[in-house]
């Protein structure tokens, strides 16, 4: 479900709510009489977008069915003040908050003069997915609060230009290919939840150091037979009959790298088997983005540093 364009007056904020939020209650909208908002609502490929921006302040609550649910909310006019058993915490445009406890909490939408934001929801289902190939079992919903996530610094770029990348690709009409929305996904969830995780003395991380050549093989046959698949690395370990961090020891050791750099190396071949194969006319954006290249620019430069040219000077000299 696609929807540009949507707004209203203060009830069809609920109905939209609703829609994209089940049972939440918006409690207390000030000025209702002349009350605007406009967005949009996406709901594709179990991933959600939420683009809103209005002209006042307003509050809502939500319940304890949220718990099956991890939320990235991007201020950009005004703030977004969350209030629950924790404390208070106040975002502000230039950060982001992740809700992933299944706590009911109350959200005021704080503004002058106007708010808008930008929400993306995962399940938590494909958060623990993601999160399981270094830390084996993680349970997303009994980890800490996270911290507010900070854009003006190093790692705060990179998690807000995967954040925009992703709320792009669901808004647009002709969306990136699913390898590529799975891997945009899978990047970021584990930005958000490094620093918590590394805080985790987890007993399901403590595993063997190596692992036979031969399960590093069969995980490289599998990726090899797959390497068009938005591949999970759970998926491999699975395949393999390994725990995740197992297969990444095994890599690191026999290999020098992590599963997840192999795959990507893997991708570049195939971009290069169709670019030395192909006429000039080719379009190498597209060729990149079906093997999961969503940005350009990081994909010319890892082309470049395997090949020692870059994909244009691959064409070039067919």
């Amino acid at each position: 479900m696609v929807e540009h364009n949507i707004g209203g007056n203060a009830g069809n904020l609920a109905e939209s709510f609703d829609r994209y939020l089940p049972n939440v209650q918006i409690d207390r909208i000030d000025h209702p009489d002349h009350f605007r908002w406009c967005g949009t609502l996406v709901k594709r490929d179990g991933r959600d977008l939420w683009r809103i921006r209005s002209n006042a302040e307003w509050t809502f609550n939500t319940s304890a069915a949220f718990k099956q649910t991890v939320f990235v909310t991007i201020p950009e006019m005004g703030a977004l003040k969350v209030r629950d058993h924790l404390g208070e915490r106040i975002v502000r445009p230039g950060q982001a908050i992740v809700l992933h406890t299944p706590n009911e909490r109350e959200n005021f939408s704080l503004s002058d003069g106007g708010h808008a934001r930008t929400s993306l929801k995962w399940s938590l289902g494909e958060a623990q997915w993601v999160l399981s190939s270094r830390f084996n079992e993680v349970s997303v919903d009994t980890l800490p609060p996270m911290p507010l996530i900070d854009f003006s610094n190093e790692r705060g770029e990179v998690i807000r230009d995967l954040l925009s990348a992703i709320a792009r690709d669901l808004a647009s009409v002709q969306p990136s290919s699913a390898l590529a929305s799975q891997l945009m996904s899978e990047a970021v969830l584990r930005l958000l939840f490094e620093p918590l995780l590394n805080g985790v003395n987890h007993p399901a991380s403590r595993v063997a150091s190596t692992i036979a050549p031969r399960a590093v093989k069969q995980a490289i046959d599998y990726m090899r037979a797959n390497v068009g698949e938005p591949l999970r690395i759970r998926d491999v370990a699975d395949a393999c009959c390994v725990t995740p961090r197992t297969l990444e020891n095994g890599f690191r050791d026999f290999k020098g790298m992590t599963p997840i750099a192999y795959l990507r190396w893997l991708r570049l071949e195939a971009v290069r088997r169709e670019l030395l194969a192909i006429g000039s006319d080719v379009r190498i954006s597209e060729i990149a983005r079906r093997w999961g290249f969503v940005d350009m620019g990081r994909f010319a430069e890892r082309y470049r540093r395997a090949y020692g040219e870059l994909p244009s000077e691959t064409v070039r000299k067919r």
